[in-house]
């Protein structure tokens, strides 16, 4: 019996599928925290037309007919100037980008800019990702938990609550 080449790739060790069930308890691990990631990313995602529909509209109600909105000139912040709509805006933007990074790192869609790794080979990428996940993302990352809960507990100490627009009461819940 001839086999061809892809036959017997296919039936080595390095290139075997594995069922579900017979997968290292590490990678069973690691499937479902994929699996997790890319369901909240897909789901991220679509704040992508929400954010288009709000820009859109605050664009053209602000420059093609010179005015705003009543209900839209209420300054939430008084040192920027920003309205409701703007607002709504950024926190929809935050939220896109937050639920959709992780998305993007896993299936390796982000945007890089490679001066150095597409010259080496794969272990040496290996180790430029790892090195540079260790030294720059975790302790950025650290360092945003580390303010955004000081935040947090400082608008649920003041009582922030009752009087907060709808989606900054969001936010603050959702970062306890």
């Amino acid at each position: 019996v001839n086999q061809s080449a892809s036959d017997t790739e296919a039936s080595s060790p390095e290139t075997r599928y594995f069922a579900p069930d017979e997968l290292p308890i590490v990678l069973r691990i690691s499937e479902g925290l994929r699996k997790f990631v890319d369901r909240v990313g897909r789901f991220g995602a679509w704040f992508v037309m929400p954010l288009v529909l709000i820009t859109s509209y605050d664009l053209i109600v602000r420059k093609a007919f010179s005015r705003q909105q009543i209900w839209l000139v209420e300054n939430v912040n008084p040192i920027f100037g920003s309205t409701l709509l703007q607002e709504l805006e950024w926190h929809s933007h935050t939220v896109l980008i937050t639920l959709v990074l992780g998305f993007g790192y896993i299936w390796n869609t982000h945007v890089r800019v490679d001066l150095v790794r597409e010259r080496v080979g794969f272990r040496s990428r290996a180790w430029l990702e790892f090195i540079g996940l260790t030294i720059f993302l975790i302790p950025y990352t650290c360092v945003v938990v580390y303010y955004a809960a000081i935040y947090a507990y400082d608008s649920w100490a003041i009582n922030r609550f009752e009087g907060c627009p709808w989606y900054q009461c969001g936010e603050i819940s959702a970062s306890l």
